[in-house]
């Protein structure tokens, strides 16, 4: 058992089997299978499953927040180690999803040379920009479409992303001038 079992069990707990399958790009059967191993590691049944729907057990309702606390732990350790490497200080890894114009890449990688930030383009969809996210494999993605995840603040209309954690993510608005001390990719 690792924290991506934890991971699995919270996507299903929050959407559903096809829904956490889809937002994790993988199939439905490896997925139960991981749901089911992660049952019997417990020896506990996590889900009750009909032909029609799924819902939380007594104890699935019991060990979600422990899941979710520790999945957010885990990706807020990793998100410490790589930040306190001397390598990824100037390093900006950035997500689009392969529809990106040309001009918005442009403009972005215009405005990392002017920080002298490293940059690291990466092609990804929204799902896998959101897994992406939560894990600290990137530090931005770029979306098309608005949308709301657990552990990611994102404002309109400017499409700001910033982790949970961060002092401007308990905040109801961020003006520009809020995001003065921090890197700032604009186009």
């Amino acid at each position: 058992m690792d924290v991506r079992h934890f991971r699995y069990f919270v996507a299903v707990a929050e959407l559903s089997f096809a829904g956490a399958a889809r937002d994790l790009n993988m199939s439905q059967p490896p997925l139960s299978k991981r749901i089911a191993d992660l049952e019997g590691a417990l020896g506990v049944k996590l889900f009750d499953r009909t032909n029609k729907k799924v819902e939380l057990t007594t104890a699935g309702e019991a060990f979600l927040p422990q899941a979710r606390a520790a999945v957010q732990a885990f990706d807020a350790a990793l998100r410490v180690a790589r930040s306190l490497s001397p390598s990824q200080s100037r390093r900006i890894q950035i997500a689009l999803p392969s529809e990106t114009s040309r001009g918005v890449l442009s403009a972005i990688v215009s405005r990392l040379k002017q920080e002298q930030l490293e940059l690291h383009l990466i092609e990804a969809n929204t799902a896998e920009q959101l897994r992406l996210l939560a894990a600290g494999g990137i530090d931005v993605g770029v979306f098309r479409y608005p949308f709301k995840k657990q552990g990611l603040w994102v404002g309109q209309p400017l499409g700001v992303i910033i982790a949970a954690e961060r002092p401007l993510a308990t905040v109801d608005k961020v003006h520009l001038s809020d995001l003065s001390p921090y890197p700032l990719v604009q186009f």
